[in-house]
């Protein structure tokens, strides 16, 4: 069977995060996310960070090694946008001045 790419686009916010989850107020974050072969990134939209995982060595996604492989970073960075400007996807977001981040804290 010959490899493909998988897409994930998710812009926005899911609330019900836990004590079991990272995030204690929401389930997911803003992302876009690509994996092709052992390689997965995930685009954070709030604060424009970058995870790179290599699968095959980190099934648990528990290393982030963008720093350690910039090139492959830029390279699915580059692939995801295409893919995002092909299907038209939502992605470019104006910050909301009213936002305050402590205010529930």
């Amino acid at each position: 069977m010959k490899n493909r790419t998988l897409y994930w686009h998710f812009p926005s916010y899911l609330e019900g995060g836990n004590k079991e989850s990272a995030d204690q107020m929401f389930r997911s974050r803003p992302v876009s996310v690509i994996r092709q072969d052992e390689w997965k990134l995930i685009e954070n939209y709030e604060d424009q960070s970058l995870e790179l995982y290599n699968l095959k060595k980190d099934l648990s996604e528990t290393q982030n090694v963008a720093s350690q492989y910039p090139q492959k970073a830029k390279e699915l960075k580059r692939t995801l946008d295409d893919k995002k400007e092909e299907v038209n996807a939502p992605y470019r977001f104006k910050q909301n001045p009213l936002y305050q981040p402590n205010l529930n804290q």
